[in-house]
């Protein structure tokens, strides 16, 4: 969807998004029927809602220091798989 798949799943503490992709210089781009954006399309929106931190669980297709520019930090919990992680 052209908002960025971006969806608040519980206000003022959780919003869900699609990993953005590297797109260079460019804030989106229309590819095989649907639009991808760019990390910092997410970043300036995100830091309007108050967002303080995001967690990467997919692959890395994008660097996440555009996030950390707009004071939101970013990390990764990766699962190779895309299972849960165990539960320790």
């Amino acid at each position: 969807p052209l908002n960025g798949d971006l969806h608040v799943v519980v206000p003022g503490h959780f919003v869900a998004f699609r990993g953005p992709v590297h797109l260079g210089e460019q804030e989106y781009c229309d590819e095989r029927g649907y639009r991808r954006f760019a990390p910092s399309f997410y970043a300036e929106g995100m830091a309007g809602l108050g967002v303080k931190a995001v967690v990467r669980l997919n692959e890395h297709e994008y660097e996440g220091g555009e996030f950390e520019r707009h004071g939101i930090a970013h990390y990764d919990l990766f699962f190779d798989d895309c299972t849960l992680p165990p539960p320790d």
